[in-house]
């Protein structure tokens, strides 16, 4: 934690890792708060300050002054918008961006923010739309618009409304959200680096964890995936165990599928039943000449399958697994059994199967 604030606060800004906050302060300063890195203050200037953003990184934010002068700090650039007298802020929900909105309703962008023709006139407060294209914001009439590319909302209108908490929106067009990683490697613990004075974590399972934990709860319709080398490869904390506490790792993520990489089979396909067997995710593989080898039933009492279909709310993805065919020849002799893997390209039934239950 930062030094607390001299200036009138005038914001709360959720760091971009999710995992702190920082209050700005309507002069420049900013105090970091739990785990966000500190940043350094702005110098004072006469005009004050009407919004921050941070950065994709985590390391810095762009400080909005009501003239359009940007102060980035950290690792954010400093610029300038169009000229202008800016009222507020609204950050961008993916990517890194912003839109700014002046006195007189315009809304310009600057970043990776679409642009936005539409005026925004006597703004009361702003939402966020989840796809990063535009946003929902209320005037002082309670009248609600939806801006940029995204849905209009069901209601447009709250007479007396003073704030956004959420947006629903009316829409064929699911907004989801898909979290992958492969190589994890059974890298249970975090590593730390330090440079140009910021600390910087790495990897970890209780870091990934929380990260998916938070994106679940911004969008339900979220998706985790592990594309293979989950174990294998790994520090003593895994491979003491038999890389056991890396699938209950998997496990405590959340992980809904999981395909195979070649340090899944850095021992005989004994090892990998038993690792699916503990296994709570389902598991999926389509250029394997045969799963017949492949045969344990994970912690639910699912097979491993060419494919597999995951529901959200009624919100399907359909999942194909693959693995490398070179990996016959990076691993010990007998470790596949009778598995041969075929050419990534040769699976193209497993897609029309996923295309019909998808839309089932």
């Amino acid at each position: 934690t930062s030094s607390p604030l001299t200036d009138p606060a005038i914001q709360i800004v959720s760091s971009y890792n999710r995992l702190g906050y920082y209050v700005i302060g309507k002069n420049g300063q900013v105090s970091a708060s739990a785990n966000a890195p500190v940043i350094e203050s702005t110098s004072p200037s006469s005009r004050v300050v009407i919004g921050g953003v941070p950065t994709s990184s985590g390391k810095g934010i762009w400080l909005v002054r009501t003239n359009g002068k940007i102060d980035g700090i950290g690792d954010a650039t400093s610029g300038a918008l169009a000229k202008g007298q800016y009222v507020r802020v609204v950050p961008r929900a993916t990517g890194d961006g912003f839109w700014a909105i002046t006195k007189a309703g315009k809304v310009v962008s600057f970043g990776d923010a679409p642009t936005i023709t539409a005026l925004a006139l006597n703004v009361k407060d702003t939402a966020l739309a989840a796809n990063g294209d535009g946003f929902y914001a209320l005037n002082n009439s309670g009248s609600i618009s939806a801006l940029g590319d995204v849905a209009p909302l069901a209601v447009t209108s709250v007479s007396g409304a003073i704030a956004l908490v959420n947006t629903a929106k009316v829409s064929d067009v699911k907004d989801i959200q898909i979290d992958a990683f492969s190589d994890f490697h059974g890298a249970l613990d975090y590593t730390k680096t330090t440079a140009a004075g910021f600390d910087t974590y790495t990897s970890g399972s209780p870091v990934l964890a929380a990260n998916f934990a938070a994106d679940r709860a911004l969008n339900p319709a979220t998706f985790t995936f592990a594309s293979g080398d989950n174990w294998g490869a790994a520090p003593p904390l895994s491979t003491v165990f038999d890389e056991m506490p890396s699938v209950e790792a998997l496990n405590f993520m959340g992980v809904d599928v999981s395909t195979f990489g070649n340090h899944e089979h850095d021992k005989p396909l004994a090892n990998v039943n038993a690792r699916i067997a503990a296994s709570k995710y389902k598991w999926v593989v389509s250029n394997y000449s045969s799963l017949a080898e492949i045969n344990a039933r994970n912690f639910n009492g699912i097979a491993a399958a060419p494919w597999t279909i995951v529901d959200r709310g009624g919100v399907k993805v359909g999942v194909i697994g693959l693995n490398t065919p070179e990996t016959k020849e990076v691993v010990f002799p007998g470790n596949l059994g009778g598995i041969t893997i075929g050419d990534v390209l040769g699976t193209n039934a497993a897609g029309t199967a996923t295309k019909t239950q998808v839309k089932a």
